[in-house]
C-alpha cells in the first residue's frame, strides 16, 4: 500500500488535462494510493481512467458547475487520509 493520494483540480481545459495526465502516467515511478479529480464544470470527465491505469483508487468528482478552486481543495484534503500529496495543477 501507498502513503500518497494524487489530487487535481480540471475546469474545462481537457487538451491540457489530458497531456498533464499522459505525462503524469508516463513518469511517474512512485505507487499511488488514490487518485482524485475534481472537474469544476459540469464537463464529463469519465475518460480519464483511461489513461490513468496505475491508480487503482480513483475518484471522478465533477461539480456541475462552478465551486471555486479554494473550495475544491478544501472539499478533497477533507477526505484524504494519506501522509502525502501529489497535487498537481
Amino acid at each position: 500500500m501507498s502513503d500518497v493520494t494524487f489530487f487535481l483540480i480540471s475546469c474545462k481545459r481537457h487538451d491540457l488535462l489530458k497531456i498533464a495526465l499522459e505525462t503524469f502516467e508516463k513518469y511517474n515511478t512512485y505507487p499511488i494510493e488514490r487518485g482524485i479529480i475534481i472537474e469544476d464544470s459540469p464537463m464529463d470527465i469519465e475518460w480519464t481512467r483511461d489513461i490513468l491505469k496505475s491508480i487503482p483508487n480513483l475518484e471522478l468528482i465533477n461539480t456541475g458547475g462552478r465551486q471555486g478552486q479554494l473550495r475544491n481543495i478544501d472539499r478533497c484534503y477533507a477526505t484524504i487520509d494519506t501522509p502525502y500529496v501529489f497535487h498537481c495543477e
